[in-house]
């Protein structure tokens, strides 16, 4: 259980190296444009008679298997970063982390409880009761409902 909460409740080791595989996206990507480039230099130069055939072949063939290339490192990367949107907890992690948190609350010193809480909220709003008369009760005397 403490393990998939520190999942979740600690920066991944996949964020932390996000920086220097968005920077090898980016210097791959520029590599690519830089290629392509000149795949239409080439193109240019054959229309208007500036290079021969048989040169223009050697030259594009290196180009293309080196776009080939630079494509699949790409992809590569791609595929191993890790993807935020995929990372999300589960329906069952999620209610197995309330578990526990309740377990904590329940079993902690109420300056504990509180401590704890104040890492986990982000942002709380209190409506009056009679804007919102569905309150939560008071369970194990730290005013959390059973989740």
């Amino acid at each position: 259980m403490a393990r998939t909460a520190l999942r979740y409740l600690e920066p991944s080791l996949g964020k932390r190296q996000r920086p220097a595989l968005e920077r090898r996206l980016a210097s791959i990507g520029a590599e690519i444009t830089r290629a392509e480039q000149a795949l239409q230099r080439y193109f240019e130069a054959f229309e208007q008679g500036k290079l021969s055939a048989e040169r223009c072949d050697e030259r594009l063939s290196r180009l293309h298997a080196r776009l080939k290339e630079l494509r699949g490192q790409q992809a590569e990367l791609v595929a191993t970063a890790p993807d935020e949107g995929t990372d999300a907890p589960t329906a069952a992690e999620l209610a197995a982390i309330a578990n526990h948190l309740d377990q904590l609350v329940a079993k902690a010193e109420p300056q504990q409880a509180k401590a704890l809480l104040r890492h986990l909220i982000a942002e709380l709003k209190v409506n009056s009761r009679a804007e919102n008369p569905a309150h939560l009760p008071r369970q194990h005397g730290c005013g959390l409902r059973n989740v």
